[in-house]
């Protein structure tokens, strides 16, 4: 360690994400921020939201636009480090806070940034990256990316990878006392409603598996109305809070998640989370999913975009004891790599320089 916690804590750190308040309580950036309230004196976050400022001790957020961030940053004194989280407008963001405030700028890339379809929208945020990234990667002391499959080695810079944790006390098996015998596959996918996901081919290939799977679908988004008049044997259960999801897990067989490579999918927490469960996985052969996922060892991976490899896995993995020695590997897995306060820490460290 370079310099005490002590001397740390007299500095200040400005954490910027595109993420809203609601957002950032139900992912992994709570943890990062509560890692950094214990080693800097203040902790600044603006993010995104109705336009408001709220405190929790040592850190304070400002939600708002872009705009309203800049307003906020001329009144905060004593920032040593900027926090970014994309290189898109946070970062452009972020590189404006390191000059203004004489600071250094870090980055934790957590995501491909790729985007699905061929809207408007689509092709000018896809442009707007391919001019930003190698601006924002550029201009950071460092940056942490949480798969190896999106390291953007061809800019020169520092970087390490840090792969997500999850919490193993919260996330672990539990003994559902029911009958298997006569019960069919119960499959889990929790996340966005979108395309992005490859809900289209998972919802498409449980239509063709009715005789021996179900499907029920966590989380919100644009899609559900019309996924859930089309599919209407899918149980979609809408948005659930994270500490209720430990449960909802162990309560089914095996969680899936088909997404695309078009997607912001980089190294999914949500399939850490099964497996810390004890559930084996199924998930496609996108960025960080195949150095998550152990082909036939603690799931299985399929092609993306591919009914046919969707339903193979299904038919290969509903014999219950190879679920639960599937799951044992899984938790196994997440114990020995991807336990959350060591990933938490080594982020941090190497992020600000306590190595």
């Amino acid at each position: 360690m370079n310099r005490s916690k002590l001397e740390r804590k007299k500095e200040g750190i400005l954490f910027v994400t595109l993420s809203d308040k609601n957002t950032i309580d139900n992912s992994i950036h709570q943890y990062i921020l509560k890692e950094l309230q214990e080693r800097f004196n203040t902790v600044t976050v603006f993010c995104r939201g109705e336009k408001s400022t709220h405190s929790e001790k040592n850190i304070t957020y400002y939600s708002g636009n872009f705009m309203n961030w800049f307003k906020n940053l001329k009144d905060i004194k004593n920032i040593k480090i900027v926090y970014i989280n994309d290189f898109f407008v946070g970062g452009i963001f972020g590189i404006l806070a390191k000059k203004m405030k004489k600071a250094s700028l870090v980055f934790r890339c957590g995501s491909p940034w790729k985007y699905e379809g061929k809207s408007l929208s689509v092709i000018l945020k896809t442009a707007i990256v391919m001019f930003t990234k190698p601006i924002v990667i550029k201009s950071c002391k460092r940056v942490a990316y949480n798969s190896h499959s999106i390291i953007q080695k061809k800019y020169k810079h520092q970087w390490n990878v840090v792969y997500n944790g999850v919490d193993i006390n919260l996330f672990k098996p539990k003994k559902i006392e029911e009958d298997q015998k006569s019960r069919k596959l119960n499959l889990l996918f929790i996340g966005r409603i979108i395309k992005e996901k490859g809900l289209p081919y998972l919802l498409e290939g449980m239509s063709k598996l009715s005789d021996i799977a179900t499907l029920d679908l966590i989380g919100d988004g644009p899609l559900i109305e019309h996924y859930r008049q089309k599919y209407p044997s899918v149980n979609f259960l809408g948005r659930a809070r994270n500490s209720d999801l430990p449960e909802m897990i162990a309560e089914r067989d095996v969680v899936i998640l088909p997404s695309l490579t078009k997607s912001s999918e980089s190294f999914p927490n949500v399939l850490l989370e099964a497996m810390a469960c004890g559930k084996p996985v199924i998930g496609t052969r996108v960025w960080g999913i195949p150095e998550i996922i152990d082909d036939t060892v603690n799931g299985f991976l399929v092609k993306e975009r591919d009914v046919a490899s969707i339903i193979e896995a299904v038919h290969k993995i509903k014999d219950p004891l190879q679920q639960e020695q599937m799951g044992q590997r899984a938790r196994e897995k997440v114990v020995q790599h991807f336990e959350l306060s060591k990933q938490i820490n080594d982020l941090c460290d190497y992020l600000i320089d306590e190595d």
